[in-house]
């Protein structure tokens, strides 16, 4: 069995400059009785020229949300992790730019006994234009200490990088998202720079249109090109994943999306039903199944139900 008990507390004042939010969530189950805990806060200061978030999360290393997405948990053994994010806003007068905004992100994370394991610093430079069309630029200095032995390249392969072995790199990263008023959209992202011991380049993006009033089709992709030091190796990787957003009625909605994963070796169907009997309350049919991709044969599948609603108290 698996029960999830939490509180959650949400912020937002009257003029809209402060919000934020704090939560604690335990887990119960017939594996473990300790460390099966989720916390975290966050605050955000909003005015028309500067916004400013902090927060913190806990994660004990015991904590299960079967129904949910817990992160960091198959790596982590527990983790304790903050952030910083300061943007500052300007609005020229005239030309094709409406809004510019210069940021700064301080992420880190430790292990619970204190151990700093990741620490990334973002510069970052958003441009938004009176299209609608945005490009955005970003520098990362970047450090890991690794938590446990893996493979870059290969999952399934021998360990490479070993528990304890601590790395530092430079990348950029540079997004255009077209103008999203036309029912053809597309967003195109490029990054590249150093990457543990190797390099990286990377190439990817989404292509959309929309079929008003019934809904959207798009494909995305991700090309990365990872070269490391002869001992170690190089590898391409491929992501391709297609998807159907269909609207039946204002109450009925489906979305699919097919993901081939050449890394990973795997094909993904998704596949979810949604309806929306009241407002914010929802109750969902998702159906999901994995395959092998030379002969689509299946690894597995699972059908899962979820009713929402919302009590206006």
């Amino acid at each position: 069995f698996n029960r999830v008990v939490g509180a959650d507390f949400n912020l937002i004042t009257a003029d809209n400059k402060w919000g934020g939010k704090a939560y604690y969530h335990h887990s119960f189950d017939n594996f473990s009785e300790k460390d099966s805990y989720s916390y975290g806060a966050f605050a955000t200061y909003s005015t028309r020229k500067i916004s400013v978030l902090g927060g913190f999360i806990g994660l004990g290393k015991n904590y299960n949300a079967e129904v949910g997405f817990v992160p960091n948990l198959a790596i982590y053994p527990g983790t304790i992790g903050g952030i910083i994010d300061i943007n500052y806003k300007f609005y020229p007068k005239s030309g094709p730019l409406v809004l510019g905004s210069p940021g700064f992100t301080f992420d880190t994370n430790y292990l619970p006994d204190g151990t700093l394991t990741d620490r990334t610093i973002t510069l970052r430079q958003d441009m938004r234009f009176r299209n609608t069309a945005m490009f955005i630029a970003s520098l990362k200095n970047i450090f890991q200490k690794l938590p446990a032995d893996f493979d870059v390249l290969y999952p399934k392969g021998d360990s490479t990088f070993l528990k304890g072995e601590e790395y530092h790199w430079n990348e950029f990263e540079l997004t255009y998202t077209s103008n999203t008023r036309k029912l053809f959209t597309y967003t195109l992202t490029t990054s590249g720079g150093e990457f543990y011991n190797g390099t990286r380049i990377r190439a990817g993006g989404t292509l959309s249109y929309r079929i008003q009033p019934f809904g959207s089709i798009s494909l995305s992709g991700d090309y990365n090109h990872v070269e490391l030091p002869p001992a170690y190796g190089s590898a391409t990787f491929l992501l391709l994943s297609p998807r159907l957003d269909f609207t039946l009625t204002d109450k009925l909605f489906l979305t699919t999306f097919v993901q081939y994963n050449d890394r990973y070796d795997n094909v993904n169907l998704n596949a979810r039903f949604q309806w929306r009997y009241k407002p914010a309350s929802d109750f969902f049919i998702v159906y999901t199944e994995n395959y092998f991709p030379e002969y689509l044969k299946t690894k597995n599948r699972a059908l899962v139900l979820k009713f929402t609603y919302w009590l206006n108290l």
